[in-house]
């Protein structure tokens, strides 16, 4: 049961980093390729025995390619990190845009209904007075 949790969650991670690689690719084109320890192997000769009986570099190259995986995980972990914080700002600087949106727009709408209030005001002055003339018009007759 532990054992397949922990492959469980190994295959988890793997589809998570896979996911934020696939994600990097999109949002960063000039990022450095990834490759694979295969690949790498076959570029540099990993896990071949040299020919010439030198093991001391054999013996060398996993070191080597432990501080590559360091460097490429740094590597990532910078970019992920970068990422986030972009995503963030687009983030911010769109609530931002929508919020001032929003308040220009509520302006507006406070600056129309203050027109149409200047328009009822004097409307209700001119049937005030109207009210007033028909009123005394009354008084007159009787």
């Amino acid at each position: 049961m532990a054992l397949y949790s922990a492959t469980h969650h190994q295959d988890k991670d793997t589809r998570r980093v896979a996911a934020l690689e696939a994600q990097l690719r999109i949002s960063h084109p000039f990022r450095r390729p990834t490759t694979t320890k295969s690949q790498r192997a076959d570029r540099v000769g990993f896990g071949t025995r040299p020919q010439d009986g030198n093991r001391t570099s054999a013996s060398r190259a996993p070191s080597c390619f432990g501080g590559r995986d360091r460097e490429a995980a740094a590597h990532d972990h910078v970019l992920e990190l970068a990422h986030r914080v972009l995503r963030r700002d687009d983030t911010i600087s769109a609530l931002r845009e929508k919020f001032e949106h929003r308040v220009a727009r509520k302006k507006a709408e406070v600056q129309h209904i203050a027109m149409h209030l200047v328009d009822a005001n004097a409307t209700i002055a001119k049937n005030k007075t109207t009210i007033l003339l028909l009123h005394t018009a009354v008084k007159s007759l009787k």
